[in-house]
């Protein structure tokens, strides 16, 4: 089965979680919660079982079978590390130490507070970033529109999400469903953004690509666009006028056109879609611009007082 764009990203997650032991703790608990201290206590026998019976049911039924496959044979990897005793709270509090050494992930540009800090991660904010988007994010394909989101039930997670995200300089939109908190992003600079701080940089150039593509393409329609609306508008124009000066030569009453006037009519009607320029310049002697789009408002004007009478 093929992967949708939001699980090759969590695909590609999965081999760039870092080897420490506090980022394998990290990793661990976010999956198994409480559950992971007994991981370690497992024979090689028990472990494909332990892992089916602790991993929550949700991810179970959401997760596909080659993401499923893969998660499983990491978290199997880490059991050899011991003394995931501390509770997920304890654990987060001292290893999401957010004074401690942080790693440069990106440097941010056009930031509207140019004195705030650069981004920054440490390994295990980091991690528990990319187990965070593994277990409960999402990103729609940015060829189709811009959208990420990350769904988090523990207000606790919530807290230290918010303060990733702090550090990041960037800033999710929340709300409230089903007893779950929902973070997203809308705007294509901080989805990119997000993603480098994810370490997945090949992912977010191609994401800027695909944004320049669709910029590039939108441009291109709006410039079609207003290049036909001003076409259609000029072939309008030019068959109102045709019909009017037509009218106006069928008038019984021929002295009502000038020579000068009956010269451009006759032009017009014989040259219907050219601009008034290029018009201006098959009369002889030439006529500027002004001086054809007056001649064409006297007729007009003639037209109306003519006919507009005649039907009152």
């Amino acid at each position: 089965m093929k992967l949708s764009y939001s699980n090759r990203i969590k695909f590609e997650l999965l081999d760039s979680i870092p080897g420490m032991d506090c980022c394998r703790k990290i990793f661990t608990v976010m999956f198994f919660g409480k559950k992971a201290e007994k991981l370690h206590q497992q024979s090689s026998n028990e472990l494909t079982d332990f892992f089916l019976r602790a991993l929550p049911k949700s991810l179970r039924d959401n997760f596909p079978e080659k993401i499923l496959t893969k998660t499983e044979k990491i978290l199997l990897s880490f059991s050899s590390v011991e003394n995931i005793l501390e509770t997920p709270t304890k654990l987060f509090k001292t290893l999401l130490n957010f004074k401690q050494t942080a790693i440069p992930v990106e440097t941010l540009k056009g930031r509207r507070n140019r004195n705030a800090k650069s981004a920054a991660l440490s390994h295990c904010q980091a991690t528990f970033l990319k187990t965070l988007f593994i277990r409960s994010g999402y990103i729609q394909n940015p060829k189709k529109a811009y959208h990420l989101e990350i769904t988090i039930k523990s207000k606790f997670l919530s807290r230290l999400f918010i303060r990733c995200c702090r550090n990041m300089n960037i800033t999710f939109k929340k709300f409230i469903k089903n007893n779950s908190s929902i973070f997203y992003l809308k705007n294509r600079k901080k989805i990119s953004r997000f993603l480098n701080s994810l370490e997945l940089f090949e992912k977010a150039m191609a994401f800027e690509d695909i944004i320049a593509t669709r910029t590039m393409i939108a441009d291109i329609n709006r410039q079609v666009n207003f290049e036909t609306a001003n076409i259609n508008k000029q072939v309008k124009a030019s068959e109102e006028i045709c019909n009017k000066i037509r009218s106006l030569l069928n008038y019984t009453e021929q002295s009502v056109l000038s020579d000068s006037l009956r010269q451009i009519a006759e032009m017009r009607l014989h040259f219907p879609h050219d601009t008034i320029e290029k018009l201006g310049k098959r009369l002889s002697p030439v006529l500027s611009k002004s001086a054809v789009n007056h001649r064409l408002r006297r007729i007009e004007e003639i037209f109306r007082k003519i006919f507009e009478k005649d039907s009152h």
